[in-house]
């Protein structure tokens, strides 16, 4: 079966290690997992089993984190059900189901980068021996989905030789898709939050680190764009009932009931376009059925098979 792999780019554990060791369980014929880890870390859910082989020391803003990229690109192309490959870090959780992420890559069928930008001012410190024309020089952010031929090309065509200065992780892999002509759509996988400060005042302000996690912000964000995952969320955060029931699975078949924590209103809540359903309508599909009505009813929140 075709898989997606899950590449973790990390400081230590993931800082929601409970739910991501369920998503995995879950969802293990669908996703596999990667992780590269800049120190050695314990995880009461094991979760450093997923730890590659081959890692080197990485640095803050350096050309090691996109080194470290590709190495953990390399160790999960050697898997061939693997067809996309998702780098995360430690502090990015899913908001929408895996299930609708998973059908979601292969409905895209490309790379997805964020919006790319030009930016000169970056070219002239960063790039050395002219290797990449300015026009062809973007930046945008590193949390990428990348196609299974353009993951081929970058583990076959290091050149990271030609880059220098800071953060060229945001520079490196969208600026060799412009000037190799490599397929991209621009479209931002995770969702990060520039615009307000980090609920903790003693650790970095920007981008927003949420120690406090609402199913109303989780609502905002989805409805602000194509969103999938989210960062950077703490350690400290205790996550809200959004996730109470995030990988429940369902069985078709045997019509079972719904759990008793069940809120069908969050879900109408940050899926405002299936209000028109009714309750009723709503737990029918989360029993039994993968589709409600009409291709066009589908409900694209909820985890269906």
């Amino acid at each position: 079966m075709s898989k997606i792999a899950l590449c973790f780019l990390t400081y230590g554990n993931l800082s929601q290690p409970k739910l991501w060791y369920d998503i995995i369980e879950t969802y293990k014929n669908k996703y596999n997992v990667y992780i590269h880890n800049k120190i050695d870390f314990e995880c009461e859910y094991n979760l450093n089993k997923y730890i590659i082989n081959n890692k080197i020391p990485t640095k803050h803003g350096d050309i090691s984190l996109v080194k470290a990229t590709l190495l953990l690109f390399k160790a999960s192309f050697e898997n061939t059900e693997n067809k996309y490959y998702i780098l995360l870090s430690d502090k990015c959780i899913p908001i929408k189901d895996m299930v609708y992420i998973y059908k979601y890559c292969f409905t895209k069928n490309s790379t997805l980068f964020a919006l790319k930008h030009n930016n000169h001012e970056r070219y002239t410190k960063m790039i050395l021996d002219n290797f990449i024309d300015c026009q062809h020089f973007y930046k945008t952010s590193q949390w990428m989905i990348v196609k299974r031929s353009e993951c081929k090309f970058f583990i076959e065509n290091d050149y990271t030789n030609y880059f220098q200065g800071f953060a060229p992780d945001e520079n490196y892999f969208i600026s060799l898709c412009e000037k190799y002509k490599l397929p991209y759509l621009s479209l931002a996988p995770t969702f990060v939050n520039w615009s307000e400060n980090s609920d903790d005042i003693n650790i970095k302000k920007l981008p927003k680190t949420y120690d406090i996690l609402t199913n109303d912000i989780i609502k905002d964000i989805i409805k602000s764009g194509e969103y999938l995952f989210m960062r950077k969320i703490s350690h400290k955060c205790i996550l809200p009932s959004f996730y109470n029931n995030f990988t429940l699975k369902i069985d078709l078949q045997s019509n079972q009931n719904l759990p008793l924590d069940f809120d069908v209103n969050i879900y109408k809540e940050i899926n405002p376009k299936y209000n028109d359903f009714t309750d009723n309508e709503i737990y029918e599909h989360y029993t039994k059925w993968s589709y409600l009505l009409d291709e066009k009813y589908k409900y694209e929140g909820l985890p269906y098979h």
